[in-house]
Order: structure tokens, then sequence, then C-alpha cells
């Protein structure tokens, strides 16, 4: 059974010399308590960005480090059809 919720984790890549930003998966077995585990690592690893995909209801969760870098703005928006 594949997974339903998949974590991302944005990091710096160079393309031809210019800085770009890619969503990196991030392991986690999908369920609830997985991502709930997966979340809290990379809120203690102080992440300045990552994403929560839910497949099932075709939503993302986007959390993004605040300047002050103590709180977590979470935004909850529709995953974009491609």
């Amino acid at each position: 059974m594949a997974s339903k919720t998949k974590v991302f984790k944005r990091v710096p890549k160079k393309n031809k010399g210019a800085a770009i930003s890619v969503l990196n998966e991030v392991k986690s077995d999908g369920s609830p308590a997985g991502v709930k585990k997966v979340i809290e690592g990379l809120k203690k690893k102080r992440v300045k960005y990552f994403e929560v995909h839910d497949f099932e209801a075709g939503r993302k969760n986007c959390f993004q480090l605040s300047i002050s870098g103590q709180i977590y703005a979470e935004k909850n928006l529709p995953i974009a059809e491609k």
C-alpha cells in the first residue's frame, strides 16, 4: 500500500551557476504517527521550510520558520494540479 501523506523539505541547489530551491522528500512511513515524528524532527533541526502533502485530501500544509527562529507559520493550501 502506497503512503498517502508525504513530507518534503526545501534544499538549496545550484543550476548553471544560479541558486534555486528544490523540494526533497523526507523518508517516513506515511502513517499519522510517523509523519508527526518527522515534523517534530524537522522543527527540532530548525529547517526553514517544509511541506506535508496529504494526497487523499488534496491539501498541503506549508511550514515556514519565522525571522526570529522561534515559531513556524503554517498554511493549509490545495495541491496544484500538474
